[in-house]
This record gives structure tokens, sequence and C-alpha cells, in this order.
């Protein structure tokens, strides 16, 4: 059996980017996050757009923990990194949300589970990341990260959650800034097992 796992990026206040600076400001930093995220990811990685103001890293071959540091190093980078567009620089942070395939996934139960944990960081005060092992959330750098469960054969979901993906278009910038449809408002008030989610400490994005 291959691990894989998946992150879900959401650039944070991407709209007051677009209002405060104008569109073609808000395509160049799309752009320039899309690079920052890819130039931390290995060659085997694929990142992808996948609407509006977010992106998707599908990490074949590698268990959550890996994936979690893999998403730790993107937050880092994406902030330390600028984007530089006639004369101004222009800085943003990021919130992720991290999960590994579980046996039985479909892309949907894939998607939806790193979806809520990005929802947590924003929720949190964004420019943080969690994970959800499939059983509960925390942050990604919890000094007590919960067992991981066993590793599904990934090729379906690899598959599946590819083909579900537009790759990352330089040249050109989503500038939808709504919710896709169905997409729960917060998972802050429960988790899969009917738990309360975590609390977190709150984290000032840019």
């Amino acid at each position: 059996h291959t691990p894989m796992s998946l992150m879900l990026v959401d650039i944070d206040h991407f709209k007051k980017v677009n209002d405060r600076y104008g569109h073609p400001a808000g395509d160049a930093v799309l752009r320039e996050t899309a690079r920052a995220l890819q130039h931390t990811m290995r060659e085997t990685d694929f990142t992808a757009r996948f609407g509006g103001e977010e992106f998707a890293v599908i990490f074949p071959g590698t268990g959550l923990n890996d994936a979690r540091r893999a998403a730790q190093r993107a937050l880092a980078a994406v902030e330390r990194h600028a984007t530089e567009y006639n004369g101004q620089e222009i800085k943003v942070t990021i919130s992720c949300g991290v999960t590994a395939a579980l046996p039985g996934d479909d892309a949907d139960a894939l998607v939806r589970r790193a979806d809520e944990a990005l929802y947590l960081s924003k929720a949190a005060g964004r420019n943080c990341g969690h994970f959800h092992n499939g059983g509960e959330f925390a942050l990604l750098d919890s000094p007590r990260l919960p067992e991981a469960v066993p590793a599904a054969t990934a090729s379906p979901a690899v598959a599946a959650a590819a083909l579900a993906l537009n790759p990352v278009a330089a040249g050109r910038a989503d500038r939808r800034h709504g919710n896709r449809s169905g997409r729960p408002a917060c998972p802050c008030d429960r988790s899969p097992a009917g738990r309360p989610a975590p609390t977190s400490p709150r984290r000032g994005g840019s």
C-alpha cells in the first residue's frame, strides 16, 4: 500500500489585496504564491489551482507526518515571500488543511477532511495550519501528533483527485471569492466523531 496526502491552501484576506491594489496585482500575487508553494515541494508533488484563491497539493507516497511538515515549510515560505508589482511589495500569508488517504476513501472524502481542517485554520485566526487524521483535528505543530491510521492504496484517490483539480495556470486569475457549493461554514463546533474540535490559539494573518 502506498500512502498519499492532500493539502488545501487558502490565501488569507485575498479580497483585500484585490480591493487595495487591483485585480492585476491580485493575479501577480496568485502567481507568486503558486511559485512559493512549488519551490517548497518535491518534483513528485502535484500543485494545482483549486479555484479562487485556493490551491491544492497532492503528496504521493507521503504519510500524514511528512505532509504536515511539508505544510509547515509552505506556510513559512509564503510568509517570507513578497510579490513585487508596479514598485510595490505585497506580502500575504496562507492557511492550510492537511489529511492523508484512509481505507475506503474516495476523492470527495479526502477533499472534505482537508477542507474542514483548512476552515478550522481560518477560524483559528489564519496564517496557520491544521491536520485531520480521520478521527480528530490538531495544529500542524502540535507536540502530540495523533497516531495516523493505516495508509490506503493511493492510486484511485490520486487519480480521482487529480482529475478534479486544474493545474496551476500562471497567467490566469480566477476572481471568484465565494465559497464552493456545499462547503460547511466552519467545522469548529464538531468533529467527525461528534467531539468538539480542539480550540487553537488565534494567530494574526496579514
